[in-house]
């Protein structure tokens, strides 16, 4: 059985919502835009947590041994790795916090979400088993009937067995 969910009242909802976005605007100056392409070939060369003490040796390495560095390893990109470094792990400490929240959102949002879909399809069945003796509840007992002839596969309907 899934906790019991506190709801969030709306003037939290308000409060969160605004520093949100206010966080978000003031990131929007950073705010990089890559092509499907650029995505895809960033992706597996992409900087990790566990890459840290890796990039930061590399740093050593460059400022102390520059004389075995090839050309492709300029003075100003030597100069740049620390702005580089230091800016992956501010995006990242930003980024676990943001996470942090999202997180727990989505874990109120899931058993909330849970709770009401399953009264919902108790309630749902309990109309169908009236079999339209009750009146007017047959014609919402056909708009809800609608929810699932639109998604027949849907995790949620309630003829489908859990699993």
């Amino acid at each position: 059985m899934a906790p019991a969910v506190k709801p969030i009242p709306a003037a939290v909802k308000e409060d969160v919502l605004k520093l949100l976005q206010e966080a978000k605007a003031m990131l929007q100056p950073y705010q990089l835009t890559l092509t499907d392409e650029e995505e895809r070939r960033l992706a597996p060369t992409s900087m990790g947590r566990d890459s840290i003490a890796f990039v930061q040796q590399a740093g050593q390495l460059m400022t102390n041994y520059p004389d075995v560095l090839t050309r492709a390893i300029t003075d100003a990109m030597i100069a740049e790795h620390p702005v580089l470094l230091q800016t992956f792990e501010d995006a990242d400490d930003l980024m676990l916090e943001a996470n942090a929240i999202r997180d727990l959102l989505k874990t109120v949002r899931k058993v909330a979400g849970n709770t009401a879909m399953g009264r919902a399809r108790t309630a749902y069945r309990n109309g169908q088993d009236d079999k339209g003796r009750t009146p007017g509840l047959a014609d919402l007992v056909r708009t809800m009937s609608e929810r699932f002839d639109q998604d027949a596969d849907a995790d949620d309907s309630p003829d489908k067995p859990k699993q």
